[in-house]
């Protein structure tokens, strides 16, 4: 009888540190996880930020249309549109 509980005893430990280690895993991936949602936040509390004056935008497109020469800025309006429209379809299919 003695020889069962102390069997019994071994498995509950080894469960238990096991248990243990895996909770530490899930914490490291949660915190990795709540990590890369707090950035993803911040960029997109930025982009709302910018967005909201539409000066600051407008000097932006000034800028871009300096350095880059109307073609290419055609060219990377086009694909941005796509982007926005993309973008705007997942938050729908999010919210």
């Amino acid at each position: 009888m003695r020889r069962r509980e102390f069997e019994l005893a071994r498995r509950r430990e080894a469960l238990v540190a096991r248990s243990a280690a895996q909770r530490a895993l899930l914490v490291a991936a949660a915190d990795e996880i709540i990590g890369r949602l707090d950035r993803i936040d911040q960029r997109i509390n930025a982009v709302r930020r910018f967005l909201q004056h539409p000066w600051l935008l407008l000097g932006a497109i000034a800028a871009m249309a300096l350095l880059f020469g109307p073609r290419k800025l055609l060219r990377i309006a086009s694909r941005s549109a796509l982007w926005f429209t993309t973008a705007q379809r997942v938050l729908r299919l999010v919210r």
